[in-house]
This record gives structure tokens, sequence and C-alpha cells, in this order.
């Protein structure tokens, strides 16, 4: 799921406070409506990538939020060793 202010701004860190907090408002009532609807969904990820470097391929602030299940993904380890 994508979260997106509707001010055009190029990335999350541009964003008011204001925008910031309904964008973690609606990710916590999408949240909950994911979790009832699907009790498989144990975890998710959230964040959002921020300029070419790091991945970002639409110049326009979003935030993904991903429901994961059980099994989906190989985690990757917290250290590189």
């Amino acid at each position: 799921m994508l979260i997106i202010p509707k001010r055009h701004v190029t990335n999350i860190f541009e964003t008011s406070v204001e925008e910031r907090e309904a964008i973690h408002e609606l990710a916590v009532l999408c949240r909950k409506t994911i979790c009832e609807k699907d009790p498989d969904v144990q975890g998710f990820n959230f964040g959002s990538n921020v300029g070419e470097t790091a991945g970002q391929k639409i110049f326009h602030a979003h935030v993904h939020l991903i429901p994961r299940r059980p099994g989906d993904a190989e985690l990757p380890s917290a250290r590189p060793d």
C-alpha cells in the first residue's frame, strides 16, 4: 500500500509535521484494517526511499506500508557478518 500526501513534495523529509502525522494516522488505520481482514499478516514494513541512490523511483513523497506473512521473504541480517 502507498500512502501519499496531496501536496506535491519530492520526498518525505519535505512534508510538514502535520502531513507526517496524517500519514502516520492513516498508516495506523490501514494496518488495523489489513490485520482484521487477513489474520495471516503478522508484521509490516513501513518506510520510504529518499533519493535515487536509495532507490526512489517516483519523486513525490510517499510511504510504503507492506503487510508481511511468516515465510513470505527471506529476512536480511541486521549485520553483514
